[in-house]
Protein backbone atom coordinates (compact mmCIF):
# COMPACT_ATOMS: atom_id res chain seq x y z
CA UNK A 1 0.00 0.00 0.00
CA UNK A 2 1.06 3.79 -0.27
CA UNK A 3 2.51 5.29 2.60
CA UNK A 4 1.45 8.51 4.28
CA UNK A 5 4.22 9.82 3.49
CA UNK A 6 4.24 8.86 -0.89
CA UNK A 7 0.65 10.71 -0.38
CA UNK A 8 2.30 13.88 1.15
CA UNK A 9 4.85 14.00 -1.21
CA UNK A 10 2.95 13.79 -4.09
CA UNK A 11 0.52 16.82 -2.54
CA UNK A 12 3.82 18.93 -2.52
CA UNK A 13 4.39 18.34 -5.51
CA UNK A 14 0.94 19.41 -7.14
CA UNK A 15 1.24 22.79 -5.14
CA UNK A 16 5.09 23.10 -6.27
CA UNK A 17 6.28 22.70 -2.53
CA UNK A 18 8.76 20.60 -3.41
CA UNK A 19 13.07 21.55 -3.35
CA UNK A 20 14.86 21.17 -6.45
CA UNK A 21 16.85 18.03 -5.66
CA UNK A 22 13.06 16.24 -4.17
CA UNK A 23 12.10 17.17 -7.59
CA UNK A 24 14.54 15.36 -9.12
CA UNK A 25 13.11 12.27 -6.67
CA UNK A 26 10.24 12.81 -7.38
CA UNK A 27 10.23 12.85 -11.15
CA UNK A 28 12.70 9.55 -11.02
CA UNK A 29 10.18 7.75 -8.73
CA UNK A 30 7.37 8.72 -11.30
CA UNK A 31 9.56 7.38 -14.10
CA UNK A 32 10.18 4.08 -12.84
CA UNK A 33 7.46 3.20 -10.40
CA UNK A 34 4.14 2.65 -12.17
CA UNK A 35 2.46 2.58 -9.18
CA UNK A 36 3.56 5.09 -7.82
CA UNK A 37 2.77 7.10 -11.26
CA UNK A 38 -0.48 5.45 -11.39
CA UNK A 39 -1.30 7.44 -8.10
CA UNK A 40 -0.02 10.64 -9.23
CA UNK A 41 -2.28 10.16 -12.49
CA UNK A 42 -5.20 9.65 -10.24
CA UNK A 43 -4.63 12.71 -7.91
CA UNK A 44 -4.15 14.69 -10.67
CA UNK A 45 -7.58 13.69 -11.70
CA UNK A 46 -8.96 14.04 -8.69
CA UNK A 47 -7.76 17.46 -8.18
CA UNK A 48 -9.29 18.54 -11.66
CA UNK A 49 -12.64 17.62 -10.21
CA UNK A 50 -12.59 19.47 -7.13
CA UNK A 51 -11.64 22.39 -9.35
CA UNK A 52 -14.71 21.90 -11.35
CA UNK A 53 -16.96 20.94 -8.24
CA UNK A 54 -15.71 24.77 -6.64
CA UNK A 55 -16.14 26.62 -10.18
CA UNK A 56 -20.14 25.41 -10.00
CA UNK A 57 -20.08 26.41 -6.42
CA UNK A 58 -18.57 30.18 -7.04
CA UNK A 59 -20.84 30.74 -10.09
CA UNK A 60 -23.86 29.82 -8.47
CA UNK A 61 -22.69 31.93 -5.42
CA UNK A 62 -22.54 34.83 -8.10
CA UNK A 63 -25.78 33.97 -9.69
CA UNK A 64 -27.45 34.80 -6.10
CA UNK A 65 -25.64 37.88 -5.46
CA UNK A 66 -26.66 40.03 -9.01
CA UNK A 67 -30.42 38.54 -7.97
CA UNK A 68 -32.63 41.38 -6.34
CA UNK A 69 -33.84 40.69 -2.63
CA UNK A 70 -37.38 40.19 -1.60
CA UNK A 71 -38.73 42.92 0.66
CA UNK A 72 -39.78 39.97 3.05
CA UNK A 73 -37.87 37.22 3.95
CA UNK A 74 -39.99 34.32 2.29
CA UNK A 75 -37.32 33.18 -0.16
CA UNK A 76 -37.45 29.39 -0.10
CA UNK A 77 -35.24 28.82 -2.88
CA UNK A 78 -32.08 26.36 -2.01
CA UNK A 79 -30.08 28.01 1.13
CA UNK A 80 -26.90 29.05 -0.16
CA UNK A 81 -24.96 27.18 2.83
CA UNK A 82 -26.38 23.93 1.47
CA UNK A 83 -24.94 24.56 -1.45
CA UNK A 84 -21.41 24.53 0.13
CA UNK A 85 -22.23 21.73 2.08
CA UNK A 86 -22.98 19.92 -1.26
CA UNK A 87 -19.35 20.97 -2.81
CA UNK A 88 -17.64 19.95 0.17
CA UNK A 89 -19.26 16.29 0.40
CA UNK A 90 -18.39 16.20 -2.94
CA UNK A 91 -15.03 17.35 -2.31
CA UNK A 92 -14.44 14.69 0.74
CA UNK A 93 -15.72 11.95 -1.36
CA UNK A 94 -13.41 12.64 -4.05
CA UNK A 95 -10.83 12.66 -1.77
CA UNK A 96 -11.36 9.42 0.05
CA UNK A 97 -11.92 7.56 -3.25
CA UNK A 98 -8.44 8.55 -4.08
CA UNK A 99 -6.58 7.60 -0.65
CA UNK A 100 -8.81 4.01 -0.86
CA UNK A 101 -7.36 3.43 -4.58
CA UNK A 102 -4.16 4.36 -3.34
CA UNK A 103 -4.20 1.92 -0.37
CA UNK A 104 -4.81 -0.82 -2.82
CA UNK A 105 -2.13 -0.45 -4.78
CA UNK A 106 1.25 -2.16 -4.34
CA UNK A 107 3.82 -1.62 -1.92
CA UNK A 108 6.10 0.90 -1.62
CA UNK A 109 8.78 1.69 0.37
CA UNK A 110 8.37 4.67 3.33
CA UNK A 111 10.58 8.54 1.88
CA UNK A 112 12.74 9.19 4.66
CA UNK A 113 12.51 12.04 6.85
CA UNK A 114 8.61 11.86 6.72
CA UNK A 115 7.80 14.91 4.46
CA UNK A 116 4.93 16.57 5.89
CA UNK A 117 3.19 20.40 4.13
CA UNK A 118 0.23 22.23 4.33
CA UNK A 119 -1.25 22.09 0.41
CA UNK A 120 -2.33 26.05 -0.14
CA UNK A 121 -5.90 26.22 -1.92
CA UNK A 122 -6.11 28.79 -4.96
CA UNK A 123 -9.43 30.52 -6.10
CA UNK A 124 -9.81 30.09 -9.80
CA UNK A 125 -11.79 32.42 -11.88
CA UNK A 126 -13.81 30.33 -14.64
CA UNK A 127 -13.07 32.48 -18.15
CA UNK A 128 -14.26 31.22 -21.54
CA UNK A 129 -11.49 31.24 -23.59
CA UNK A 130 -12.83 29.82 -27.27
CA UNK A 131 -12.79 33.36 -29.04
CA UNK A 132 -8.86 33.53 -28.30
CA UNK A 133 -8.26 29.31 -28.99
CA UNK A 134 -5.55 29.03 -31.81
CA UNK A 135 -4.63 32.88 -31.95
CA UNK A 136 -0.45 32.94 -31.25
CA UNK A 137 1.69 33.07 -34.34
CA UNK A 138 4.40 30.65 -34.73
CA UNK A 139 7.88 31.59 -33.48
CA UNK A 140 9.88 29.05 -35.96
CA UNK A 141 11.13 26.26 -34.46
CA UNK A 142 11.87 25.34 -30.76
CA UNK A 143 15.31 25.22 -29.42
CA UNK A 144 16.69 21.87 -29.73
CA UNK A 145 17.47 19.70 -27.22
CA UNK A 146 20.96 20.07 -25.62
CA UNK A 147 23.56 17.85 -24.95
CA UNK A 148 24.78 17.36 -21.10
CA UNK A 149 27.33 19.43 -19.54
CA UNK A 150 29.34 16.15 -18.64
CA UNK A 151 29.12 13.05 -18.59
CA UNK A 152 28.00 13.04 -14.84
CA UNK A 153 25.92 16.22 -14.93
CA UNK A 154 22.61 16.45 -15.74
CA UNK A 155 21.47 18.43 -19.16
CA UNK A 156 20.66 21.85 -19.42
CA UNK A 157 17.02 21.08 -20.72
CA UNK A 158 17.11 19.06 -17.44
CA UNK A 159 18.22 21.67 -14.93
CA UNK A 160 16.05 23.93 -16.79
CA UNK A 161 12.75 21.37 -16.10
CA UNK A 162 14.10 20.93 -12.73
CA UNK A 163 14.09 24.89 -11.56
CA UNK A 164 11.60 25.93 -13.99
CA UNK A 165 7.99 27.12 -12.22
CA UNK A 166 5.86 30.13 -13.66
CA UNK A 167 5.36 32.88 -11.79
CA UNK A 168 3.03 33.07 -8.94
CA UNK A 169 2.32 35.32 -5.92
CA UNK A 170 -1.26 36.32 -4.18
CA UNK A 171 -0.46 39.80 -5.45
CA UNK A 172 -1.43 38.75 -9.26
CA UNK A 173 -4.14 36.50 -8.72
CA UNK A 174 -7.53 38.22 -10.11
CA UNK A 175 -10.32 39.60 -8.14
CA UNK A 176 -13.83 37.79 -8.63
CA UNK A 177 -16.06 39.60 -10.49
CA UNK A 178 -19.36 39.31 -12.98
CA UNK A 179 -19.70 37.32 -16.13
CA UNK A 180 -18.81 40.00 -18.85
CA UNK A 181 -17.20 42.61 -16.52
CA UNK A 182 -13.48 41.92 -16.29
CA UNK A 183 -11.04 44.69 -18.78
CA UNK A 184 -8.50 43.07 -21.10
CA UNK A 185 -6.11 43.24 -18.19
CA UNK A 186 -8.06 41.28 -15.84
CA UNK A 187 -8.97 38.97 -18.51
CA UNK A 188 -5.29 38.54 -19.17
CA UNK A 189 -5.10 37.65 -15.77
CA UNK A 190 -7.28 35.37 -15.36
CA UNK A 191 -5.93 33.13 -17.98
CA UNK A 192 -2.10 33.65 -16.63
CA UNK A 193 -3.90 32.23 -13.18
CA UNK A 194 -5.74 29.53 -14.68
CA UNK A 195 -2.22 28.53 -16.11
CA UNK A 196 -3.77 29.06 -19.68
CA UNK A 197 -0.51 30.44 -21.08
CA UNK A 198 -1.55 29.83 -24.82
CA UNK A 199 -4.40 31.56 -24.66
CA UNK A 200 -3.21 34.10 -22.13
CA UNK A 201 -0.57 35.25 -24.74
CA UNK A 202 -3.15 35.95 -27.38
CA UNK A 203 -4.54 37.82 -24.46
CA UNK A 204 -1.89 39.77 -24.57
CA UNK A 205 -1.63 40.48 -27.98
CA UNK A 206 -5.63 41.98 -27.58
CA UNK A 207 -4.61 44.74 -24.96
CA UNK A 208 -4.25 48.51 -25.50
CA UNK A 209 -0.79 49.80 -26.39
CA UNK A 210 -0.13 50.96 -23.31
CA UNK A 211 -1.21 47.95 -21.24
CA UNK A 212 1.65 45.81 -23.43
CA UNK A 213 4.28 48.45 -22.15
CA UNK A 214 3.65 47.69 -18.43
CA UNK A 215 6.56 45.90 -16.83
CA UNK A 216 4.55 43.39 -15.04
CA UNK A 217 2.25 42.25 -17.80
CA UNK A 218 5.34 41.99 -19.84
CA UNK A 219 6.79 39.76 -17.15
CA UNK A 220 4.11 37.36 -16.89
CA UNK A 221 4.03 37.39 -20.76
CA UNK A 222 8.19 36.07 -20.69
CA UNK A 223 6.58 33.32 -17.83
CA UNK A 224 4.18 32.41 -20.91
CA UNK A 225 6.40 32.01 -23.41
CA UNK A 226 8.80 29.85 -21.20
CA UNK A 227 5.47 27.58 -20.64
CA UNK A 228 4.93 27.13 -23.90
CA UNK A 229 9.11 26.67 -24.82
CA UNK A 230 9.11 30.12 -27.15
CA UNK A 231 12.71 30.67 -25.46
CA UNK A 232 14.36 33.08 -27.96
CA UNK A 233 11.11 35.35 -27.26
CA UNK A 234 10.85 34.61 -23.55
CA UNK A 235 15.10 35.91 -23.76
CA UNK A 236 14.53 39.28 -25.63
CA UNK A 237 12.06 39.96 -23.25
CA UNK A 238 13.78 39.19 -19.75
CA UNK A 239 16.74 40.87 -21.16
CA UNK A 240 14.70 43.86 -21.82
CA UNK A 241 12.86 44.07 -18.35
CA UNK A 242 16.36 42.93 -16.50
CA UNK A 243 17.67 46.10 -18.16
CA UNK A 244 15.23 48.53 -18.24
CA UNK A 245 12.11 48.24 -17.54
CA UNK A 246 10.58 48.72 -13.86
CA UNK A 247 8.69 46.30 -12.64
CA UNK A 248 7.68 44.96 -9.03
CA UNK A 249 9.49 41.24 -9.87
CA UNK A 250 12.57 42.33 -10.74
CA UNK A 251 14.30 39.78 -8.70
CA UNK A 252 11.90 37.04 -10.27
CA UNK A 253 12.59 38.50 -14.00
CA UNK A 254 16.72 37.99 -13.07
CA UNK A 255 15.82 34.35 -12.03
CA UNK A 256 13.99 33.53 -14.99
CA UNK A 257 16.74 35.04 -17.56
CA UNK A 258 19.36 32.94 -15.55
CA UNK A 259 17.43 29.65 -15.58
CA UNK A 260 16.71 30.92 -19.80
CA UNK A 261 20.26 31.13 -20.53
CA UNK A 262 21.04 27.54 -19.19
CA UNK A 263 18.26 26.24 -21.62
CA UNK A 264 19.95 28.05 -24.25
CA UNK A 265 23.38 26.60 -23.33
CA UNK A 266 24.55 29.83 -22.76
CA UNK A 267 26.37 28.95 -19.45
CA UNK A 268 28.83 31.86 -19.54
CA UNK A 269 26.19 34.19 -19.38
CA UNK A 270 23.92 32.20 -17.33
CA UNK A 271 26.88 31.78 -14.44
CA UNK A 272 27.18 35.46 -14.41
CA UNK A 273 23.58 36.38 -13.75
CA UNK A 274 23.33 33.65 -10.78
CA UNK A 275 26.58 34.94 -9.43
CA UNK A 276 24.96 37.87 -8.46
CA UNK A 277 21.57 36.44 -7.66
CA UNK A 278 23.93 34.84 -5.34
CA UNK A 279 25.57 37.90 -3.70
CA UNK A 280 21.91 39.59 -3.32
CA UNK A 281 20.41 38.79 0.31
CA UNK A 282 17.34 39.66 -0.81
CA UNK A 283 16.47 37.22 -3.42
CA UNK A 284 14.25 34.65 -2.95
CA UNK A 285 16.04 32.27 -5.15
CA UNK A 286 19.18 32.76 -3.61
CA UNK A 287 19.93 29.05 -2.27
CA UNK A 288 18.48 27.94 -5.57
CA UNK A 289 21.01 29.90 -7.56
CA UNK A 290 23.89 28.24 -5.50
CA UNK A 291 22.90 24.99 -5.98
CA UNK A 292 22.25 25.77 -10.11
CA UNK A 293 25.77 27.44 -10.17
CA UNK A 294 27.63 24.85 -8.90
CA UNK A 295 26.29 22.02 -11.13
CA UNK A 296 27.07 24.42 -14.14
CA UNK A 297 31.23 24.55 -12.58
Amino acid sequence: MMHDEDIQWIERYFVGGLTPEEMLAFEARRANDPAFGQVVAEYAEAVQQVQLVGRKALKTRLSRLDESLPPIATNRRFPYWSAILLAAATVLALWSAFRYRAQTLMPTPPLPGGIRDSIVATRVVPVDTTALRDTVASEGPKVSKSAPLSPNQPSSDALFATYFRPFRDSSIEPSVRGDGDATPEEYFYQLYWQQEYRTALGAFEQMEPASKQKGDLRFLKANCLLAESRLNAASALLDSIVSAERTRFPGEARWLLALTLVKQNKHAAARAMLSGIVTDATSAHQEEARLLLRKLQ
